[in-house]
């Protein structure tokens, strides 16, 4: 093994091994909290699962792993299948456990992920300290406690990372696959063909002409594999829309720049903490955005705006950390900005260790929707 590589194992081993720890932190602190407020017996609806691992949507995953969508209530269609027909998989060597297996495949998952961040932010070129930063960055953002639960955002981040990895280095055939399994993974997947689009551009016209129809294949993989998936649903008779026509019930969809332009309106009145919790948030992303499109190629700047602006296209703000989690280009730019900052960077890790803690817990006790 290289010392470069050594290197990226360690970091990746030390940050994932931390940060999945700060998850049980902040499983403490939520136990204390509900014990002492509601009683030795008390478990919020949202707490299944060991450590709280399986709660909120990781509840849907387990539910469609064991079960099925047909078995499932109309909800769960917005679930999209990739996480949960791993696990079932995975299950049958692993004594038909569910949880075990959805455990597993996030936490490979993560390994990987940040695995490809590091190598992505060396390959562009930047020095090892800030691939280091980038990796404890992402570990660390405000809604990256999920990472550690059985949520689909690990499996994402994988795909997403050296899907735009293969991009980067005209691997286009890999690129497709990984973009038809991240359109089949999320909704928000499809924003890899917006980071293919680019890439295509840069290298048109093909050279030589064979290379068209994987450019074209990269492009067109993802969208292609969320339309499989509500073709299916159409299929079980739930309706073609039903996987993006629920969530909009949920989420309530208006355009990007409405949903900025009312923000202030979020931090008065009885919406203030629910809603107006997130607007800080949102504002730092913002910012980091700018930086990507500063210091990074601009397939990074359009992936991750692709998928701030589907968050953003809500009244419902809630969890949008998690899809920003998602946008691993903001956590580069957050690494690159603090560059020749040494002083600074101890302080941006102890900030979003706190936050984990503090919003993985406020998550179990069910104050906060992750």
């Amino acid at each position: 093994m290289t010392v470069r590589r050594r290197h990226r194992l360690e970091v990746v081993g030390i940050a994932v091994v931390t940060t999945q720890l700060l998850t049980v932190v902040g499983w403490v602190l939520a136990t204390a909290i509900t014990r002492h407020q509601l009683g030795e017996r008390f478990r919020p609806p949202q707490y299944h699962g060991v450590l709280g691992w399986v709660s909120w949507d990781g509840g849907f995953y387990r539910f469609i792993s064991e079960h099925g969508y047909v078995a499932s209530n109309a909800e769960s269609i917005r679930f999209f299948p990739l996480y949960p027909a791993l696990a079932k998989v995975l299950s049958l060597p692993l004594g038909g456990n569910i949880d075990l297996a959805l455990f597993v495949i996030a936490k490979v998952s993560v390994v990987v992920a940040a695995w490809g961040i590091h190598r992505l932010v060396v390959d562009e070129g930047h020095l090892v300290g800030a691939a280091d930063r980038a990796v404890w960055f992402w570990l660390l953002f405000p809604g990256a406690f999920v990472l550690a639960w059985a949520y689909s955002e690990a499996l994402l981040g994988a795909l997403a990372v050296w899907g735009i990895w293969a991009l980067r280095r005209q691997r286009w055939w890999l690129a497709a696959a990984l973009g038809l399994a991240a359109g089949l993974c999320r909704p928000i997947g499809v924003a890899l063909a917006v980071a293919a689009l680019v890439e295509v551009v840069r290298h048109w016209p093909p050279r030589p002409r064979r290379r068209l129809a994987p450019q074209l294949a990269a492009i067109v993989a993802a969208p292609v594999g969320a339309t499989a998936f509500c073709g299916y649903a159409s299929w079980r008779g739930f309706g073609f829309f039903a996987p993006i026509r629920i969530q909009d019930e949920l989420r309530h969809t208006e355009t990007p720049f409405h949903r900025l332009w009312s923000l202030p309106d979020a931090l008065r009145g009885h919406d203030a903490f629910t809603t107006g919790l997130h607007v800080p948030f949102v504002i730092g992303f913002l910012v980091l955005l700018v930086i990507a499109f500063r210091k990074l190629p601009v397939t990074y700047g359009l992936f991750a705006a692709a998928i701030l602006a589907a968050a953003l296209s809500a009244e419902n703000l809630n969890s949008i950390e998690r899809y920003a989690t998602s946008a691993f280009p903001l956590a580069i730019a957050a690494a690159l900005a603090l560059d020749r900052q040494d002083r600074l960077t101890p302080a941006a890790y102890a900030a979003g260790g706190a936050l984990s803690v503090g919003l993985c817990a406020l998550a179990l006790t069910g104050a906060y929707v992750p």
